[in-house]
């Protein structure tokens, strides 16, 4: 799960439940932490189809697979997505 935020007061209001010291995730962060799931994901759940999706309008790169047939495409976008070879989803457009 990523925590995202409206362009409003919603970060500063969740801070103060952390003593003021949360700081949300870079793209390259969020990057990492899909990456990190899929990685975990890896080997599970053999011989059965596994829906992946994560492709909410609030996030920096839209993926979609079943697992564990798409595992490896999954992790080359995500490949694509940290050497720059694919746009990140502009702030704007997160549907925040």
């Amino acid at each position: 799960l990523v925590v995202s935020f409206p362009l409003d007061t919603s970060l500063a209001r969740h801070s103060e439940g952390f003593g003021g010291e949360f700081e949300p995730l870079t793209q390259e962060e969020v990057v990492a932490e899909q990456r990190a799931l899929l990685e975990a994901l890896e080997g599970m759940a053999p011989g059965r189809n596994t829906i992946f999706r994560s492709d909410h309008a609030s996030n920096y790169l839209p993926l979609k697979g079943t697992l564990p047939r798409d595992h490896a495409k999954l992790l080359q976008q995500l490949d694509a997505a940290e050497q720059g070879k694919v746009r990140l989803r502009p702030e704007w457009m997160r549907g925040l």
